[in-house]
């Protein structure tokens, strides 16, 4: 048995580079968890009580999945609605769903990546392209020599954000002939994205009001916040007519709003 690990496009590709970068995490206690730590401490309420799980059914009633408790508010380890604190930490019909019991997170990142060689070998016998030094094999100029990417993001009791941010050094395209060359610089992009979203579900107290709130959820993005786009210019500063901003990203900033909603 072989692989062949060999470029399909081209005949050979030679890459160095050094990728290096911190990342932080960290787990966030959410609201839910406080308040059934609370319910099994006998110090606070059912956070489940008074939700209603799909079929109708109450929970804690009759034909409930779970162990009742010997009152309304059992004590340490007692069975809680569907099955839930006393048991897995679940509430009644999945209430405590992915994200929400489980808790929030912080988490921040930042990566540098220094690229040392980065040729392509388009035939044997052919010429060997430096993508870092004046070649191409694309219509984006050539390879950047740096790159930093950065993220961060934060979700907790069914509310999350994430934003994150790229930006690449510029590259020079050398073109035309030897005799009329046709220098093509590629300037620098630093582009930024955010994105928010609400689990309506994991949120008790509006599911308690609004039952047709479970399994509901809204996210906000925002790809290219600032609506930047890469500036190519020739020797004399001119843009051409090809690499005009609007042609190379006709979209720009791009804004989405969806709605999703789950039909038990």
């Amino acid at each position: 048995l072989q692989v062949d690990r060999r470029p399909i496009n081209f005949a050979r590709s030679d890459r160095s580079e050094l990728r290096w970068g911190i990342n932080f995490s960290a787990p966030l206690k959410s609201k839910i968890q406080r308040e059934l730590e609370a319910y099994r401490a006998g110090t606070g309420p059912n956070p489940f009580e008074g939700l209603q799980p799909p079929g109708g059914r109450r929970p804690g009633g009759a034909g409930g999945d779970g162990p009742r408790g010997d009152g309304a508010r059992g004590g340490p380890g007692a069975g809680g609605p569907g099955g839930g604190p006393g048991g897995g930490g679940r509430g009644p019909g999945g209430f405590g769903g992915r994200g929400g019991q489980a808790g929030g997170r912080i988490q921040f990142a930042v990566y540098h990546t220094w690229h040392f060689t980065d040729r392509v070998l388009v035939a044997d016998g052919g010429p060997s392209l430096n993508l870092l030094n004046g070649d191409a094999i694309g219509n984006s100029g050539g390879q950047a020599r740096h790159e930093l990417e950065a993220q961060a993001g934060y979700t907790n009791n069914g509310l999350g954000a994430r934003i994150s941010a790229n930006y690449a050094t510029g590259t020079r395209v050398n073109g035309g002939t030897t005799a009329a060359p046709e220098t093509l610089n590629f300037g620098g992009l630093a582009t930024a994205n955010a994105r928010l979203f609400a689990d309506l579900g994991q949120r008790l107290e509006w599911v308690k009001a609004h039952p047709w709130l479970r399994g509901a959820r809204v996210s906000l993005s925002v790809d290219n916040v600032f609506n930047t786009r890469q500036r190519v210019t020739d020797a004399t500063g001119v843009v051409p007519n090809t690499y005009q901003p609007d042609y190379l990203d006709p979209l720009g900033r791009t804004v989405r709003l969806s709605i999703r909603k789950l039909f038990f």
